[in-house]
């Protein structure tokens, strides 16, 4: 998660690192976090899309990369990626962060983080997801990725304890 840890607003985002859709709201959520910095915060989940080949593997790298403490870092460059995301791209990326390779590469080659990304896969159907990005606030759902602006309307509609006129927004992968 990014944010405060003990934000009264969650922002829950499923996400595909191959969705041009979540490269823009991972963006979004960013600048989010720059103006509210105390009281949200993101907890990024996976949901790589059978469309997307190479998302399910990105997902396992980021969690490899999570490993090393340094999830955020590796998470921002494969959206800033998106259209290389090929294994020796995935490692490439582990070099540039200065993660241990070795462990980053066992990791990876292993497959031992498919389980955890396949339980938020479970966990995102449970939640009524089936695209991405697919987005939870305090347990209102947005389909689509919604701008700047709607997300804090959302936000107000809640802290003021009314449930927010949730929509669809534009683009949903």
């Amino acid at each position: 998660w990014r944010g405060s840890k003990n934000a009264p607003i969650t922002i829950l985002t499923y996400s595909d690192f191959q969705c041009p859709y979540c490269k823009q709201l991972n963006a979004t959520l960013k600048d989010l976090l720059a103006k509210r910095k105390e009281g949200v915060r993101v907890v990024a989940k996976n949901f790589p899309l059978p469309s997307h080949p190479e998302a399910a593997m990105a997902a396992q790298a980021a969690a490899c990369a999570d490993d090393q403490g340094r999830y955020w870092d590796y998470h921002d460059l494969l959206f800033q990626n998106q259209q290389q995301l090929a294994v020796v791209d995935l490692k490439r990326y582990a070099a540039q962060l200065g993660l241990d390779t070795t462990q980053f590469d066992r990791c990876l080659e292993s497959g031992c983080r498919r389980e955890a990304i396949e339980q938020e896969m479970a966990e995102a159907a449970r939640e009524g997801i089936n695209g991405t990005p697919g987005t939870v606030i305090n347990g209102y759902w947005i389909s689509g990725s919604p701008s700047l602006s709607y997300l804090e309307e959302v936000i107000a509609d809640i802290e003021k304890g009314n449930a927010p006129r949730v929509e669809e927004a534009p683009g949903n992968g």
